[in-house]
């Protein structure tokens, strides 16, 4: 079917140049993307500043040893306050951890999305060989972070709204 399914990539604290992208498929897969495109995001602030305090991620240097010293003691803070048993303090930890994962998720989120590239549209290969398709990005994008948007998977169509799954085995940058 179609829709809009993505997955995002973080590729350096600083931006990076593309000049392609390369993807494989399983080829006799109904389910596997057909029509894909990139969006971008050069949100170098989110790599060269330190994070919220409710936020982890690949940072290095300074600001990750002052931002190691602050998660230190907010996890303690959050595990301390619960009165209680050892299973208590544990499931404090669990919760500021999924905490932290959330704020990950709503900091690319709210991040500011491009569209990068044209539509790309990959054909199937022979049975059981899952060639990898390779497609020139021009003008070269330039970003921190990429997305991969699939818009619609082999079995294609709005006719077949109960194919609404979509994949792919391997994305490569250039």
């Amino acid at each position: 079917g179609s829709g809009r399914e993505y997955v995002t990539y973080k590729l350096r604290g600083k931006p990076c140049v593309l000049h392609s992208v390369a993807m494989r498929i399983p080829s006799d897969g109904p389910l596997s993307v057909r029509k894909f495109h990139l969006e971008a995001s050069t949100n170098t602030e989110a790599d060269e500043s330190p994070p919220p305090t409710n936020w982890t991620g690949d940072i290095t240097g300074r600001a990750a040893e002052e931002y190691s010293k602050r998660e230190e003691l907010e996890l303690s803070q959050v595990i301390s306050s619960k009165p209680g048993s050892k299973d208590w303090k544990m499931e404090g930890k669990k919760n500021a951890e999924k905490q932290v994962q959330k704020a990950k998720e709503n900091m690319v989120e709210t991040m500011e999305w491009k569209r990068a590239s044209p539509d790309f549209n990959i054909m199937r290969g022979p049975s059981v060989t899952h060639p990898i398709q390779e497609f020139v990005l021009d003008p070269p994008v330039i970003c921190t972070h990429i997305r991969v948007v699939c818009t619609q998977n082999q079995q294609g169509s709005e006719e077949c709204p109960h194919f609404d799954s979509i994949g792919f085995w391997e994305v490569v940058f250039h």
